[in-house]
């Protein structure tokens, strides 16, 4: 706000009829325009575009958060927003969450239950605890938001009492500043003055001025209170656990949400892995009787093509293995073909269950996925969705106060 306004006095003066550019502007026009053009003629001119700027100004003045909302809003908006989970966005995200959390919990938690009822037995052993454990961490959600609001709530009834001493305090300590920083200058002119005699009033005057300034300082430091230190450490305190409780909840969320979407974008590639099945069945053949070089290169092709496969990396992890056997003088051919062999029993299994999966599981995923997505999964989003943003960029208008913490 403040640089909104600076910039619109400095536009308002540098375009003002009584400074020197719009002068030279006006003996411009006077020495070009015809002579029934008059000088006041000119002036009336200019009058409308003057008050233009005085009644933006006045706007900035008295409503300072319009002209905060308009640059977030743009910014929230355009295509180069920031995600959601920028530093900057955090406060404002996270208010509109729990408020949102607050309104529909009903629903969320209904959400959770159905998921919780989905028949995972197609699922991978791992896979499966991952997504239980997920389910665990939305609900988890609410908990983790109660916690936040009761250490805010302490931290904010502390902060009533705490606010004068801290800014007692902190008044000091800048006089404490000003008076190190002429102290340093002092000393330097000292250190740099003529061993003149007749130097030596202005040195005399100058080490009375350290003196006195030794004496200021030494009585502000005596002039803090005595239960500062202690204070401001029970602040300190008070704040490093609300910050840790949103840092835990941040953690939960995206832990929660970022196990739906990975399980969600595995089964999904049942077809991709389905279309490399002709060339992973006849790759056996396809290296017999190829030169060391030109089988790797075979089998680099393929193992490129599944790794673009999310959640294959057991399937490449043999596929590298037959690689790196085809190098071995001694029965290299017929290492790699057992780990092909196994790679092939691995694609197969994999296969299976994702096209299983993707009937059974994937659709009541989705819906949850989708329940979840703008609250508890917010986060993860690549940008803010429309309504959200403009929540945000309210928000964001209305600076946060963080004087406590320097």
């Amino acid at each position: 706000t403040a640089v909104w306004l600076g910039v619109m006095i400095g536009l308002n003066i540098q375009t003002s009829f009584l400074t020197p550019p719009f002068g030279f502007a006006l003996f411009y026009l006077r020495g070009v325009a015809p002579a029934s053009v008059t000088t006041i003629s000119m002036y009336k001119g200019v009058v409308p575009f003057i008050l233009l700027q005085l009644f933006a100004l006045g706007i900035v003045g008295y409503a300072p958060q319009l002209v905060n909302y308009l640059p977030n809003r743009m910014s929230l908006v355009s295509e180069t927003a920031p995600p959601p989970r920028n530093p900057g966005l955090q406060f404002c995200v996270e208010k509109y969450i729990f408020s949102k959390l607050d309104d529909n919990g009903e629903h969320i938690r209904s959400a959770i239950n159905t998921a919780r009822k989905l028949d995972l037995s197609a699922l991978p052993g791992e896979m499966r605890s991952d997504l239980m454990g997920a389910f665990d961490k939305a609900e988890k959600t609410f908990a983790l938001i109660k916690k936040i609001e009761g250490e805010e709530k302490i931290l904010n009834e502390y902060s009533v009492g705490y606010r004068p001493l801290h800014v007692e305090v902190r008044e000091i300590q800048k006089a404490q500043a000003r008076i190190k920083v002429e102290t340093k200058k002092l000393k330097l002119d000292l250190r740099l003055m003529s061993k003149d005699p007749t130097q030596d009033a202005k040195r005399d005057k100058l080490n009375a001025r350290l003196e006195d300034m030794a004496a200021e300082s030494k009585h502000l430091t005596e002039s803090i209170p005595a239960k500062w230190t202690s204070e401001r450490k029970a602040f300190v305190k008070l704040k490093k656990a609300a910050t840790k409780a949103r840092r835990i909840y941040r953690r939960n969320v995206d832990d929660a949400y970022g196990a739906i979407i990975e399980t969600s974008k595995v089964i999904a590639s049942a077809g991709d892995l389905a279309a490399l099945q002709g060339q992973f069945g006849k790759v056996a053949d396809d290296i017999a009787g190829k030169s060391i070089k030109d089988a790797q290169a075979i089998l680099k092709k393929l193992t490129v093509l599944v790794r673009a496969v999310p959640g294959t990396s057991k399937i490449t992890k043999e596929l590298s293995g037959a690689r790196r056997a085809l190098r071995k003088k001694k029965n290299g051919e017929e290492k790699a073909r057992k780990k092909l062999a196994k790679a092939q029993k691995i694609f197969n299994t994999e296969l299976a269950w994702r096209e299983k999966a993707e009937q059974s599981v994937k659709p009541g995923l989705d819906g949850f996925e989708a329940a979840i997505r703008n609250t508890i999964g917010i986060r993860l989003q690549s940008r803010l969705p429309h309504d959200q943003a403009l929540e945000v960029a309210a928000c964001k208008s209305n600076p946060h106060d963080l004087t406590l913490s320097f």
